[in-house]
Parts: structure tokens; C-alpha cells; sequence
């Protein structure tokens, strides 16, 4: 895997890596959004 994506940097266009960094960006933000969406649902109400 390693090896792979090593090889796909070398060998990719700038758009290839800007686009490829952008979904990665992307999926990074949601699911940071998902966990503070639990935490917030999920935490115990204190009365």
C-alpha cells in the first residue's frame, strides 16, 4: 500500500495530487463532524 501511493505521487499531475488531496481534506472534515455530532448527542445530560 505504501509503495503504491508512493508511486502515485511520483508519478501524478499536479491536478491529480490537488484533487486527491482535496477528497482526503474532505473525508477529514466529515468525519471529524460525525464524532463532534456524537459526542454532543451522545453526552449525558446532567439535570
Amino acid at each position: 500500500m505504501d509503495t503504491m501511493l508512493n508511486g502515485f505521487i511520483q508519478n501524478a499531475t499536479t491536478i491529480q495530487k490537488s484533487l486527491f488531496l482535496m477528497v482526503c481534506g474532505v473525508l477529514f472534515v466529515f468525519m471529524v463532524q460525525v464524532v463532534f455530532y456524537l459526542t454532543v448527542k451522545l453526552w449525558p445530560r446532567k439535570k
